[in-house]
Order: C-alpha cells, then sequence, then structure tokens
C-alpha cells in the first residue's frame, strides 16, 4: 500500500519498471533468416524484391500471385501458355499436381522451379535431379551462364550457405540444356524441352532472395535466370510458401491417389452392406430368465418365524405332514395304508431303510403328535430322525 513513507518506493520501483520496457521496446529485432520465399517478406531469405521485379522482367504482363494448389488453381482455369514459378527449399506437389504441371508443359506453358529437392515423378520425367555439393572447405561459390549473350566477365559469388546443390542428369536423352554452371563445372540450371514448352530446373532457391538481389552485383543473374521464360503472364506459387487457402475435404481426397482408392473401396464395400444386410431380418428375442424357486426360502422363513415364537409343537407338526406327504408322491403309498398294520415293513421294504430305524421314527412321530408341548432337543431329535430317513430311502 503506498504511504506518504514509502512512495519514493514505489515511484522509484515504477521507473525502473518503465526503463526496462524502454530498453525492451528499443532494443533491435534480430534478423529472421528463415527461409520464405514470400512475394511479401522482407526478411533476407524471402523474395519481395524478386517478386516486384517481374513486372520489369516479363514487359508488365499479368504477374499474379496464386494461394490456391496447383490442382486447385488448373481445377477452375486452365492459364494455358502461362508462366509459373516454384521457389521453395522443399517442393512437395503430389502425384496429381505433377500430371497437371507435365500437361501445362506440354500444352505450351513454361515452368521455373528452383528447389534443392524435386518430387520424384519430376525427376524420373525430366531426367534431372538436385544432390548436395560438399562445401567444408569452401566458403563461397561462384555461378555464370554457358551462353555467350548472358555470360558475365566476372562470375557472380555467393556464400556457402547459398549454393549448396547443384544438378545431376539422370537421362541424358531428354536433351536438357545447361544454362548455369558453378566454377567446378557443375550444372545449376537446366532447361528441359516438354511437349509445346519446357522446364527450367533450378537448385539453387535462396538465390532469388531479398539478400541476393542487395549482394553484390548478383541481381543481374537472378534477371538473367529469369529472363529464360517467355515474355508471359507470370504465375508466382505463393500456395507452396505457407500462404495456403484452405483446401476442402474432397480437394484433398481426389489429390491422393491411395486416399482416392480407399474412399472408393469404403464406398463400394458400404453399398454391398446395403445391399446385402438392408433385407428385414428377425427381431432379437429378448431373453427372459425363469422364474426362481422360493419354496426352500418360504420354508426357512417360516420355521424361523416359529422357532423364534417357540412354537415347537406346531413346527413338528407341520414337519410331520410334509413327511407323510412326500411319502405318498414318492411311494405312493395312501392314507388308508398308514392304518395297515405292515404299513411299517412294507415302508422298510419299500424304502430299503431298516425296519429298526422305520419302527423308532415312527415312534417318535406319533409320541410328538399326542405332545401338547415338545422341548427344543426333541423337536432337534425329530428333524434328525427325518433327515436321516430321507438320506437312506431309496
Amino acid at each position: 500500500m503506498i504511504t506518504r513513507a514509502n512512495w519514493k518506493y514505489w515511484v522509484g520501483l515504477g521507473l525502473l519498471f518503465g526503463l526496462v520496457i524502454w530498453a525492451e521496446i528499443s532494443r533491435p529485432k534480430p534478423i529472421d533468416w528463415t527461409a520464405t520465399y514470400g512475394e511479401n517478406d522482407k526478411i533476407p531469405y524471402g523474395s519481395k524484391i524478386v517478386y516486384d521485379l517481374l513486372p520489369q522482367l516479363f514487359d508488365k504482363q499479368s504477374i499474379r500471385a496464386n494461394f490456391y494448389s496447383v490442382y486447385q488453381d488448373f481445377e477452375q482455369e486452365r492459364h494455358e501458355g502461362e508462366n509459373r514459378i516454384f521457389i521453395q527449399s522443399e517442393l512437395d506437389l503430389s502425384e496429381v499436381e505433377c500430371d497437371y504441371l507435365l500437361s501445362h508443359a506440354a500444352e505450351g506453358g513454361h515452368i521455373f522451379i528452383a528447389t534443392e529437392i524435386l518430387p520424384q515423378i519430376l525427376v524420373d520425367s525430366l531426367g534431372v535431379m538436385p544432390q548436395y555439393i560438399s562445401l567444408l572447405s569452401m566458403d563461397s561459390l561462384s555461378l555464370n551462364f554457358e551462353e555467350a549473350d548472358r555470360h558475365a566477365a566476372q562470375n557472380y559469388l555467393f556464400k556457402r550457405d547459398i549454393v549448396t546443390y547443384e544438378l545431376a542428369i539422370k537421362d541424358s536423352t531428354r536433351q536438357q540444356r545447361i544454362l548455369s554452371r558453378t566454377d567446378r563445372n557443375t550444372p545449376t540450371l537446366v532447361q528441359i524441352p516438354y511437349g509445346a514448352g519446357s522446364f527450367l530446373i533450378c537448385s539453387t532457391p535462396k538465390v532469388f532472395t531479398n539478400y541476393n538481389m542487395l549482394f553484390r552485383d548478383n541481381a543481374d543473374y537472378i534477371a538473367k535466370a529469369l529472363s529464360y521464360l517467355p515474355v508471359a503472364a507470370v504465375c508466382w506459387e505463393s500456395h507452396y510458401h505457407g500462404n495456403k487457402i484452405n483446401q476442402g475435404l474432397l480437394d484433398v481426397v481426389r489429390q491422393n491417389p491411395a486416399l482416392r482408392w480407399a474412399v472408393n473401396l469404403a464406398m463400394i464395400a458400404s453399398l454391398l452392406f446395403i445391399v446385402f444386410k438392408g433385407k428385414r431380418t428377425q427381431r432379437i428375442i429378448p431373453m427372459i430368465e425363469p422364474l426362481r424357486n422360493t419354496t426352500v426360502e418360504f420354508v426357512e422363513t417360516v420355521a424361523n418365524l416359529y422357532f423364534n415364537k417357540r412354537e415347537h409343537q406346531r413346527m413338528a407338526h407341520k414337519r410331520i405332514l410334509y413327511f407323510e406327504e412326500y411319502l405318498r408322491q414318492r411311494y405312493h403309498i395312501s392314507a388308508e395304508d398308514f392304518a395297515k398294520t405292515d404299513f411299517l415293513p412294507m415302508l422298510s421294504h419299500k424304502t430299503n431303510v431298516p425296519l429298526e430305524e422305520v419302527n423308532e421314527l415312527f415312534g417318535l412321530i406319533n409320541q410328538t403328535n399326542k405332545t401338547k408341548n415338545i422341548t427344543d432337543n426333541q423337536l432337534v431329535i425329530l428333524s434328525q430322525k427325518i433327515d436321516s430317513f430321507w438320506a437312506k430311502a431309496a
């Protein structure tokens, strides 16, 4: 809290804080050496100066920056006879996009590609491929043109990290025309005729940046290299610098052959599933669990009720009735049989229970029926005798 006693400290702290902010704001920003090749980027490895030079090089022809992919751009319009310029460290094109470029060149278009990594489809079609130059013992490398009208009296000097790739001729039957070489006599700019047009392949994309436009007289090299393109409308490919217009899902699918096949197979499989599985099938029959037999639980509950109320006589009577009902159903003994004099020997014979045990059991039953009150012990003995009979009965 600010008081009269400490306000000076707070003022000093505020001044110190303001001084730190001023120092951060006034400190020079570090140079961004990222290779963007963007037509609006003023950093060393941007290409704003090169892009602004295009109207002069092509006699005020139409110059446009394309923010769509090659596939999207050609789907909208054919752009016949247009020059297309790609400047990129690594040119990542799909097979469909490469086919569009080859068709464009075959129809009379001219394509300038400055890159260190060329798509394999173009390598196979044009017979040239960029390859790395080992420059461990060199701090610079120079370039010059082959033709007399563009050959300079002194080579154009570039730093080591600018010229790091050269071109290897993979197929000499393509009639490649070498336009520029290093001081090691290796090509860096080659023209390959293709149909009615041509490809200009360059292995040094960093040459075409703001830094080299302002370094010595290298702007002259850049202008001469681009002058191999005819005077016509120019398309500067910005999509591959990261300045993209979002593609639709179908555009991505159509550009990728493998993905296109996967989608087609999925659609065919879905159609077959609808045809063969779309027929009406029987509704699933729910499983109904059978009712539980709760007789035992019921008996246990009633028995506990009688036992807790000390109604041993009633419990014994219920037990005897249940036992007699068991004999009637199991051994087909009628009520009249119980009164016969030979009942006990007959029961012993049917059940294979010794006659002595049968006599003992029924003697206990008769005694229980005549007694009004029985003890816990008598009830237990009666129950044990009945259980023993059931265990031995056949």
